[in-house]
C-alpha cells in the first residue's frame, strides 16, 4: 500500500510581510508560469519608499553642500600656498587650511557613502514592493491554498508558504513501506503494478525510483520506504489516493496457469496412483523381492512405495505432483512449473487447457 503524490511540486511563498490583499487563484485552478496568484497590501511599503526618497534628497543635498565647501576650501588653500611662497602669509595659516580641507574631504566621502546607502535602501524598497505580487514559477495547477484574503503573513523569520503548485499529474510518486523480510527482493528499476479504489478495474504501472535506507519502526515491525514513479497520461491519479501494488520480478503472458492451491491437494488415504506401462516397468526394475513381498501383504505399503517412486521421479525431472480428474477418476501427474504470483502458477508441461485440477488448502 502507498499514497499517491505529484512528482513535481513547488511551494510558493512570500518574501515580504504584510496582509493578503487579493487572491487570484485557488486549489484546483490551472496556473500558467508567471501568472499572478496573490497580491499583498503594498501601501505600507510604498509609504516607506516615499520616506526613503525624501531621505535620499536630503542626503544628496548634504553631499552637494559638503562638496561645495570642500571645493571652496581647496581653492582657498591653493591661494594661501601661493601667498606663503611670496612671504605674504605665514606658514601656520597654510597648515590650518590644509587640515580644514582634509576634514571637509572626509565629510564629503561620508556624505557620499550615506547617499549610496540610501540609494541601496531605495532599491531594496522597490524590490519589496515588486514582491508583493506573488506569481507562479511553473505551469501547473493549484494543489493547495494555505492563506485567505485579509490574512497577515510574517516573513521576518521564515518564508510563509501561500500555495503549493503541482507541475502536472502525468508523473506521480508513490511511497510504499516494504517489510524488512521483503526489502532484499526489491531493487531500483523493478517494475510495479498497482490499482486505486477510484479505478478498481484499471491497472497502472510504474518503476522503483529509490529505496530509502531509513527504517520505520512500528512496534516490533520494521519497514523501509520505497519510492515508485508512475506515469498516467490521462492524469487520473490524484494526490492522496491509496495504491495497492505488487512488485513484478518476472512476468509471463498468454501462458497456461493453475491455482497455487492445486499444488496442495491431498488425496484420500485409500488413493493409490496408477502407473503407466513405462513407469510400471521402471518401478518393478528397482523394487526388491522384500519390497514386493511387503506390498503383496500390505496395500498401505504398496501405496507408500508407489508414491515414493513417483515423487522421486518428479523431483529428478524438475516437476511437481498435481492431481487431475479425468473420466471421473483421480490421477496424479508431474508438471513443470514457471513463475507464480500470490494466486496462480505457470504450467509449462503435461497439462492442457480444460484439464480439471483438484485443489487443496493453501
Amino acid at each position: 500500500m502507498g499514497k499517491v503524490k505529484a512528482a513535481e511540486t513547488v511551494q510558493v511563498g512570500s518574501e515580504v510581510s504584510g496582509k493578503i490583499d487579493k487572491l487570484y487563484v485557488s486549489s484546483g485552478d490551472k496556473i500558467k508560469k508567471n501568472q499572478l496568484m496573490a497580491r499583498l497590501d503594498a501601501l505600507p511599503l510604498e509609504a516607506d519608499l516615499e520616506r526613503i526618497k525624501a531621505s535620499l534628497t536630503m542626503a544628496e543635498a548634504r553631499y552637494e553642500g559638503g562638496l561645495a565647501r570642500y571645493e571652496g576650501a581647496k581653492n582657498t588653500l591653493q591661494r594661501i600656498k601661493n601667498l606663503v611662497k611670496k612671504g605674504v602669509e605665514p606658514r601656520m595659516e597654510e597648515e590650518t587650511l590644509t587640515f580644514k580641507a582634509r576634514e571637509l574631504k572626509a565629510s564629503v566621502k561620508e556624505a557620499e557613502a550615506h547617499v549610496m546607502t540610501v540609494k541601496a535602501q531605495l532599491k531594496d524598497a522597490k524590490i519589496k514592493i515588486s514582491k508583493t505580487k506573488i506569481t507562479s514559477p511553473i505551469d501547473g495547477f493549484g494543489l493547495e491554498q494555505r492563506v485567505e484574503e485579509g490574512q497577515v503573513v510574517n516573513a521576518s523569520r521564515e518564508t510563509p508558504i501561500l500555495f503549493i503548485v503541482a507541475a502536472n499529474l502525468k508523473n506521480t510518486l508513490i511511497t510504499a513501506h516494504v517489510a524488512e523480510a521483503d526489502i532484499g527482493r526489491v531493487t531500483k528499476g523493478l517494475p510495479v503494478r498497482f490499482t486505486v479504489d477510484a479505478y478498481p478495474k484499471e491497472r497502472f504501472f510504474g518503476k522503483i525510483k529509490a529505496i530509502l535506507k531509513s527504517p520505520i519502526n512500528r512496534g516490533r515491525s520494521v519497514s523501509y520506504p520505497v519510492i515508485i514513479k508512475a506515469v498516467d497520461e490521462k492524469e487520473r491519479l490524484l494526490p492522496g489516493m491509496t495504491a495497492s501494488m505488487e512488485f513484478i520480478h518476472k512476468e509471463a503472458e498468454y501462458v497456461l496457469r493453475i491455482p497455487i492451491a492445486a499444488l496442495y491437494f491431498r488425496p484420500p488415504d485409500s488413493f493409490t496412483p496408477t502407473l503407466t506401462k513405462k513407469q510400471r516397468r521402471e518401478f518393478d526394475k528397482y523394487t526388491t523381492d522384500a519390497q514386493r513381498e511387503s506390498m503383496e501383504n500390505d496395500k498401505d505399503s504398496e501405496r507408500a512405495q508407489i508414491f515414493g517412486y513417483l515423487f522421486s521421479t518428479f523431483i529428478r525431472a524438475g516437476k511437481r505432483p498435481v492431481f487431475i480428474l479425468k473420466d471421473n477418476k483421480v490421477s496424479m501427474i508431474g508438471v513443470k512449473l514457471g513463475i507464480q504470483d500470490d494466486e496462480y502458477v505457470e504450467v509449462k508441461s503435461d497439462l492442457k487447457r480444460g484439464d480439471i485440477v483438484l485443489m487443496g488448502a493453501h
